[in-house]
Order: C-alpha cells, then structure tokens, then sequence
C-alpha cells in the first residue's frame, strides 16, 4: 500500500509540474528531454543489478515504452496547458479502462458487469470533460474543443497501451531484482528519443534552455517516482485490477483539487460531472 501511495503522490507531482510549465514558459520538449535524461540516469544508478544487458528479454517492450513515452508527454503537457490539469489528468488516468479490460485475457482476472459497467462510464467522463461550454467563442471555440478531444483520445488509448504494457512486462519478464534496471532503461531509451527531437527543432537561447533545463530536473523527480512505485505496487503481490483502479481515483482526486488550489481553475457543470463519473468508474472497476 506504500508503494501505491507513493505512485500516486508522484504522479500527481507530474501533473503539477506540467501546470507550471506554462507559466514558466519552457520549452515542453527541452524539458522532457531533460527529464528522461535524469529518469534514466536514476533508474540505472539506483538498480542494484548494475548496468542493462543487451540479452535482456524485456529488451523489446522497453523501446516501444520508451519510444511512447517521449510523444505522449509532449501532448500531455500541452493538453496541461490548453485544456486544464483536470482534462489530462482524466484522460490518462481513465486510460485504466484499458488494462482492466484487458487482465481477463492476459493473467486469466475475472471481469464482470460492475467493471464493464465501470468502462462504460469512464469514456462518458472523457466525453463530458472535453465538452464544450456554451461560450461567444462560436467557431474558433468549436475548433480549441475538437482539437482537446483529439489530444484527449491520444493520451487515453496511449497511455492506456504504455501502462498495460508495463504490467505485461512486469508479470512475465521483469524480475524484482530487475524492476529500477528496466525502468531506467525505458526511460534512457526515451530521452534518446527526445533528444532527438530537440536536435530537429528551432535552437533555443540560452536563457530558454536554461529555464527548461530546471524545469526537467522538477519534473524528474515524480516522473522517476511515479514508474517506480508503480512497478513495485504491481510487483507486491496485489491484483492489478485493485491497484490500477485505485492508483487512478488518488490522481484524479487529488490533480482535480490541486488543479483548483495551486491554479485556480475553476470546474463548469460538465468538468465536474465528468470528474464525478470517473471516480464511480473506478469504484466499479474494482
């Protein structure tokens, strides 16, 4: 139970630091870059197996996860930016409907009408909370809306991918003695790619990339932490059909208050539904 509580602190932090990155004004992909960096550095330095092996078998799922990780953190930055800390935190956290929907065939759980009910409901809280508000936007609003639900539906199914795939790897390949090794090279592999990236975009300024540079190192820490405690929740003998529905209601509760505290943004009638239907979702899904 410490270990999930951690996960869920930490990925709360994740959150937080996205929220930040706008009025920081980085550069989101500086930024990541420099985050998996540090998250790859730690994972390695920290696993008491020493450095990676290239006869590894969980070689094969690290780079799809890390070469995942690096675009669906540039999206849920900006969706953190355009759409609210709310909207991303249910779009990636409701991605839950994924690997719950999926035990039954990979590790043989049961799935019933009270989780089937719960998937259901959680993609009508996706829905409600990228609605749009009646606003005189008019047209250029219908346009910010279709383009939140796209980013939105991005980060469900690909994070929903990621975390199923992280438990699949957990179950059949990833030792305990192996779970900071693999993690940090999911994450090398992923700066390499973000690295990547930066290499291809507009040189920044130095003091730009500076900026950003600090704000990697702050979103280091939670991102390093959240996979973590993740992995060793999964790995502590609990069901993943417990941990992954309960790790989600921590982050969507406790993102949706910082969202309002730290932030000050306010919730319309169809955000809160929204929230309100994630959490019963989760609760069913049990």
């Amino acid at each position: 139970m410490n270990w999930l509580l951690l996960s869920i602190l930490s990925s709360v932090g994740i959150f937080v630091s996205f929220g930040y990155f706008g009025r920081w004004v980085v550069d989101n992909r500086w930024a990541v870059a420099v985050n998996y960096t540090f998250c790859g550095v730690g994972g390695i330095l920290l696993s008491p197996v020493g450095g990676p092996q290239f006869n590894e078998v969980w070689w094969i799922p690290a780079l799809m996860l890390g070469t995942a990780f690096t675009y669906l953190f540039v999206k849920m930055a900006a969706l953190t930016q355009s759409g609210g800390l709310a909207l991303s935190t249910i779009a990636s956290q409701m991605s839950l409907l994924i690997p719950v929907a999926l035990a039954p065939l990979l590790y043989g759980e049961s799935m019933n009408l009270w989780r089937i009910a719960g998937i259901g409901i959680g993609l009508i809280s996706i829905g409600l909370m990228v609605a749009p508000s009646r606003s005189k936007g008019g047209e250029s609003f219908s346009k910010s809306a279709d383009s939140l639900w796209i980013d939105a539906l991005i980060i469900f199914l690909g994070t929903g991918l990621c975390t199923a795939l992280v438990k699949y790897s957990r179950f059949y390949f990833v030792g305990a003695e192996s779970e900071l090794l693999f993690v940090g090279c999911v994450f090398g592999i992923a700066a390499l790619w973000a690295w990547v990236g930066v290499a291809r975009a507009p040189r920044l300024d130095r003091a730009l990339a500076i900026k950003s540079t600090l704000a990697g190192l702050v979103l280091g820490i939670p991102n390093l932490g959240s996979l973590v405690f993740l992995v060793k929740a999964l790995g502590s003998g609990l069901d993943s059909a417990w941990v992954f529905p309960m790790n989600n209601l921590g982050i969507v509760l406790i993102s949706s208050v910082a969202g309002w505290l730290i932030f000050g943004q306010r919730l319309g009638i169809k955000a809160l539904l929204g929230i309100g239907a994630a959490l019963v979702a989760v609760v069913l899904m049990r």
